[in-house]
């Protein structure tokens, strides 16, 4: 609704009314609520109009609440950094190898999850926090360009961490123009608490209703 009311810049139940399969029409209430209460719309019903926040979302073309994650992000000063994240939580997978015993057994099994749970602790370093741990993975790939064998030495699948890379890197310029103060290099939580802290809340403040 969001998008294609951005796209028409007028009421969208009439052109939904009218599709091949239209939506069911207690659908809509939900639907205008749920923008309204995440403020992309300013009012809960087709007469709204989008607000800031949803030209934002329609923007970032990304599913609604991690585009609520990455406006907090610009609001508390971290936008880069929250792009990255919301690049995290949109993969169906983490980079890291999976062990399953349809494909592995015995030694190579145990490795392959003894490597996996070491490597995300160590990236992790004591955040207790998936989403920082995988900005901490992203910031370590970004160093430089990381061998197979450095790849492999952390359980890490070159397929999948480069396709979170690309996507990281493709929400983080969409991003970066609302946000003037945006440094150039992404921050380490690990190195400054604020990062650590602020990223905290905005995944708090987007999710606290799941």
């Amino acid at each position: 609704i969001l998008r294609l009311r951005a796209m028409l810049n007028s009421p969208v139940i009439p052109v939904l009314e009218n599709v091949i399969t239209p939506p069911a029409r207690e659908q809509f209430k939900p639907a205008f609520d749920s923008l309204h209460s995440m403020q992309f719309f300013d009012a809960p019903g087709d007469d709204g109009a989008i607000t800031a926040q949803g030209k934002i979302a329609v923007e970032l073309g990304i599913d609604l609440q991690l585009s609520k994650l990455v406006i907090y992000g610009i609001m508390l000063g971290v936008s880069r950094e929250a792009a990255c994240i919301a690049a995290a939580l949109s993969m169906d997978k983490l980079p890291f190898r999976v062990a399953t015993s349809f494909f592995h057994e015995g030694e190579e099994l145990n490795q392959i999850i003894a490597t996996t749970l070491l490597s995300q602790n160590e990236f992790d370093d004591g955040h207790y926090s998936i989403p920082i741990m995988m900005l901490r993975l992203l910031i370590w790939g970004r160093e430089k360009h990381r061998t197979n064998s450095e790849l492999a030495y952390f359980g890490i699948v070159r397929s999948r961490f480069s396709t979170y890379m690309k996507t990281a890197q493709h929400i983080e310029n969409r991003v970066i123009k609302y946000d003037e103060s945006v440094p150039d290099l992404l921050r380490d939580p690990s190195e400054n608490r604020y990062v650590a802290n602020a990223l905290r809340l905005a995944l708090v403040w987007a999710f606290r209703t799941q």
